[in-house]
């Protein structure tokens, strides 16, 4: 089945077969979607030019998807991923600045902070502080406004890390805790020095 932008392309391909149209302007009298429009960035031979009629925003989801940020936001990425189409004249390349932000640009993997740890989801406020200042008989009234504040702006999951638990050694029946030895090294471990280790 054809549709979307391969419906408008063929309809296009078969008026102009044979024709040597080399220009054609597309008139969209009653858009519902941005189909034609997007044909348009699509095709070369013909050069073509739409113009859509709208009956108010023509929304597909409701949600800032209107029909012209849908036709927007497809020339957006189609003049980021191909600037030398010249779909827009002026539109700036931006593999040389990405190229030399990526040499310049040096990413700690710990920056070292005290109060949050980086994380996919955002900077979380490290456990011991929810420990310190949000429990027990030394909690701070203001402490969780505090945190719904920084949660708003950089941690909007609400994610907290795990708490720390001390495990009670495992024992089984006639013999004593188990231990582990605690390895201390300046040098990196390796898989051989793990096996050779008593």
């Amino acid at each position: 089945a054809t549709a979307g932008t391969d419906m408008v392309k063929k309809c296009v391909a078969g008026l102009v077969q044979g024709t040597g149209i080399q220009r054609l302007a597309l008139v969209d009298a009653h858009a519902y979607d941005a189909f034609p429009a997007l044909a348009t960035l699509e095709v070369d031979n013909p050069k073509l030019l739409c113009a859509s009629v709208a009956v108010g925003t023509a929304k597909k989801t409701g949600d800032a998807d209107s029909l012209m940020d849908r036709v927007v936001n497809a020339t957006y990425d189609l003049c980021r991923s191909n600037p030398g189409a010249g779909l827009i004249p002026t539109f700036p390349d931006f593999a040389p600045l990405l190229a030399k932000m990526s040499e310049t640009q040096t990413r700690s993997e710990d920056p070292g902070y005290q109060v949050t740890v980086v994380n996919a989801d955002g900077l979380i406020v490290k456990e011991p502080f929810f420990e310190q200042f949000g429990e027990g008989e030394n909690e701070i009234a203001e402490f969780h406004a505090i945190i719904e504040d920084h949660n708003s702006k950089y941690n909007r999951e609400g994610v907290r890390l795990a708490r720390e638990t001390t495990a009670n050694p495992v024992e089984s029946e006639g013999s004593g805790p188990m231990s582990c030895p605690l390895v201390e090294s300046a040098e990196p471990l390796t898989m051989d020095k793990l096996a050779s280790m008593d």
